[in-house]
């Protein structure tokens, strides 16, 4: 439970902090930064629907020898 608050609280404070930068970005350098968030932001998307880890679970088949990978 204490874990939770500290999370809350660090998610509010960087929602604040972050607004206000934000608002102090002048007008030449926002186009840039927001290309730059949405790049990052695509790149946790595509990640997080390839499954994110990157690796195969252990049940699927090897696909170089076609017998079940060992877990590691």
């Amino acid at each position: 439970m204490n874990d939770y608050w500290s999370m809350l609280f660090v998610f509010v404070l960087a929602t604040f902090s972050s607004a206000g930068v934000i608002r102090r970005v002048s007008r030449l350098l926002y186009t840039p930064l927001m290309s730059l968030t949405n790049a990052i932001s695509a790149i946790a998307v595509v990640r997080l629907a390839g499954g994110g880890g990157g690796g195969l679970p252990a049940d699927d088949p090897d696909p170089r020898r076609g017998r079940p990978c060992s877990p590691r």
